[in-house]
């Protein structure tokens, strides 16, 4: 008998490490598909040097392409607003319509200068229990002269 409880104890030991192993490399594949789609949302709004229908179209395309997660409900950008640099005179939120949980927004920086901030989501999503987390990644563009 005393192998029995054992070898059940051994068992339950090796299964919390794989569940342990298995949840750390869901966290690592979904941060980099986060920070992938981050980056890449950047270099567009970098190429067409702001944030335009254009660039929306493409980061659209984009984000269809990848798989990123839909909202059905207009996106809580507005929320964001307190976690600029304080030199920053004017934060605008450029997208709130439904459509990818991402977030862009526009810092007035200095008299004539701006740049975008982006912020995507790595996302745990249980399906039974719903969203379990919702962790933020951010970025930001270089600075442009607003012409």
């Amino acid at each position: 008998m005393r192998e029995a409880t054992g070898g059940a104890l051994i068992i339950n030991i090796i299964l919390t490490f794989i569940i342990l192993f298995l949840a750390l490399l869901a966290t690592s594949v979904n941060y980099s598909k986060a920070f992938k789609v981050n980056n890449r949302i950047i270099n567009l709004i970098e190429k067409d040097r702001g944030y335009n229908a254009k660039t929306k179209s493409a980061i659209d395309k984009y984000l269809k392409n990848v798989g990123y997660v839909v909202t059905t409900v207009q996106n809580t950008c507005e929320r964001e607003k307190g976690k600029f640099t304080p030199n920053a005179s004017k934060v605008t939120t450029l997208n709130r319509d439904i459509g990818y949980k991402y977030c862009v927004y526009q810092v007035q920086d200095g008299s004539n200068k701006v740049y975008y901030k982006v912020v995507t989501y790595m996302y745990f999503d249980i399906p039974i229990i719903n969203e379990v987390a919702k962790i933020p990644v951010t970025g930001e563009t270089r600075s442009f002269v607003k012409i």
